[in-house]
């Protein structure tokens, strides 16, 4: 008796085993990197509203869907990165779905029955995906995917059905995509391929063909100008600084260091170990695996038909990580969260090229078990960077071993000895960091934290002399510096009992504000200071310093009311 599944349980199957794979990092803190950004920028503190967030022009990048999913979290779940990291779960399992579903699509899935779980299995548990579900910050390449793949299953339906309702939803679900990662773009290459390469049905090849070029040819044209006018829109908003405006700019190498990274990349899709998080340089001699890559993948397009053009729809969305290698935008030039996309469509293609390869070699009943032990091995290692991920200490550790030229990376890990009470190893840490070839802000920070060094174990007056003579001048002194000297004022403040002692200290407080308000122009500077002036009586500096926060302050910050009430109670007395 033949034993067959069930098609639910064959697409449960994968999603509990990706699911039970992941499921720990709910519980996984913030990381060090970006994640601190995200919660300061939308977390309590955010000035941005949801025209802020949905107007391009606004940040470096123009992702609104991002933005307002970390706007979200904020405002249904405070910022707990519990829930954060759930919703990166949740978008990994969509989108292991998805692949189930866009292979279940492939003709060759009627004969290898296994390929749509081997694919969902093999592209849910790979661990150069580890990345892009674990790290918080990391979100945008999953939830692209989730755009993306729909839009990919809607066109191969369209495609098969002749169907302008899927290739309507196609279409409209890669221009979401779009919102939330600029490299969904791809899509629209990849689209034409699926559009004249797919294989038509040999009874109605003329009429298949004519219904594409109308039903599929247009609007892929039309959403093509659609997306170059956002990506303009965006461009004339924030001429010169933003991720679109950067990438017309190169060197005169600039083909030679995208074959490096185009072999890296490759290397990484089949061997991604070891993984890391910040990946700054690579061997030049990855140039060789980019050429031979791009002739395997020539030959593999021209002779394997739908396992081609997944193939080399991975490739276009590989694409923007090599223009991100060749410039400066991103924190590090190489990234495996770059492949979550591109995976998705290699894992297809690889897996059906390799049933070929071993049904020409009467082999193929070694196709499951092989393809069980790659998997197998891909969910060990990717419980592995789970748990990695889990404590930023030995995260941090593993990347300066893994990257020992990143000054930012030194510079983390030196903080969080700091924070164990490892010092003499912090302190290592500093000054290792600052013989790296930083950025100038990056030197800044690193000295800043060297300097902190010289504090531990002193009390609170030594700390503060010596503070006062890092300092010198205030107008010339770090914005961490002037925090720090506000944060001893302020304590000192809460502590002093005569009139006079208090005088001098809110005046030392109100001059370093003044110096805050200039370098980071936050208003609050401004009506810390209105409060200190009215708390000695001085009303008219304070009625000034009120009206100028009512002024400068966003209409949504929970102060700016307070200073217009205050700065009118004050001005009609």
């Amino acid at each position: 008796m033949k034993f067959s599944v069930r098609p639910w349980l064959k697409l449960a199957l994968p999603l509990f085993l990706v699911l039970a794979a992941y499921f720990p990092s709910i519980n996984n803190p913030f990381s060090r990197f970006d994640d601190p950004f995200i919660v300061n920028v939308y977390g309590l503190n955010s000035t941005l509203s949801f025209r802020d967030i949905i107007t391009p022009g606004g940040s470096f990048y123009y992702r609104p869907l991002i933005n307002l999913s970390y706007w979200l979290d904020f405002r249904l779940w405070g910022m707990e990165p519990t829930f954060m990291h759930l919703e990166n779960i949740l978008a990994h399992l969509l989108n292991v779905l998805l692949v189930y579903l866009i292979a279940s699509r492939l003709p060759a899935s009627l004969k290898i029955p296994s390929l749509p779980f081997l694919s969902a299995l093999l592209f849910g548990l790979h661990p150069i995906n580890s990345e892009s579900v674990n790290w918080i910050a990391g979100r945008t390449d999953a939830f692209a995917a989730m755009f993306i793949l729909s839009a990919f299953y809607c066109l191969i339906r369209s495609v098969q059905e002749q169907s302008t309702r899927f290739a309507t939803l196609a279409f409209g679900a890669a221009f979401i995509g779009v919102l939330a990662k600029e490299t969904a773009i791809m899509f629209i290459p990849a689209a034409f391929l699926v559009t004249t390469r797919w294989p038509v049905m040999p009874l109605n090849d003329t009429r298949d063909r004519i219904w594409r070029n109308r039903n599929l040819l247009m609007p892929l044209v039309i959403s093509t100008g659609a997306v170059f006018a956002l990506c303009l829109l965006v461009y004339l908003k924030r001429q010169g600084d933003n991720a679109i405006s950067i990438t017309f700019k190169g060197g005169p190498d600039l083909f030679i260091r995208m074959i490096e990274a185009f072999g890296f990349y490759v290397k990484k899709m089949f061997l991604p170990l070891p993984l890391n998080v910040a990946i700054i340089e690579i061997d030049p001699l990855y140039s060789f695996v980019g050429i031979i890559a791009v002739c395997a993948l020539l030959v593999s397009f021209r002779r394997s038909g739908i396992p081609g053009i997944f193939l080399a729809s991975a490739v276009l969305f590989v694409l923007p990580a090599l223009v991100v290698a060749t410039s400066s935008f991103a924190w590090t030039p190489y990234g495996e969260r770059y492949l979550y996309i591109p995976a998705a469509f290699a894992v297809i293609g690889c897996l059906e090229l390799f049933y070929r390869l071993l049904e020409r070699w009467n082999a193929s009943g070694w196709f499951v078990p092989v393809s069980a032990v790659i998997i197998a091995l891909a969910l060990v290692a990717t419980l592995q960077r789970g748990k990695l991920w889990g404590d930023n200490l030995a995260m941090l550790e593993d990347i300066v071993v893994k990257t020992p030229n990143f000054g930012v990376v030194r510079n983390e890990y030196g903080i969080l000895l700091k924070m164990a009470g490892r010092y003499d190893e912090a302190e290592n840490q500093f000054k290792i960091a600052l013989q790296q070839k930083n950025k100038s802000y990056v030197d800044r920070m690193i000295r800043l934290n060297l300097f902190g060094m010289n504090l531990i174990g002193k009390n609170q007056d030594e700390s503060y002399q010596i503070l006062l003579k890092e300092i010198g001048r205030k107008a010339d002194a770090e914005v961490e510096l002037l925090k720090l000297i506000n944060t001893y004022d302020e304590y000192m403040l809460g502590s002093a009992v005569k009139l006079e002692q208090r005088k001098k200290i809110i005046a030392d407080i109100i001059e370093t504000n003044e110096n805050l308000y200039v370098k980071t122009r936050d208003p609050y500077y401004l009506y810390r200071s209105g409060q200190l002036e009215l708390s000695i009586g001085n009303k008219q500096q304070a009625a000034m310093m009120f009206r100028k926060t009512w002024e400068n302050a966003r209409p949504e910050v929970y102060y700016r009311d307070p200073a217009r009430r205050l700065a009118e109670k004050l001005e009609a007395k």
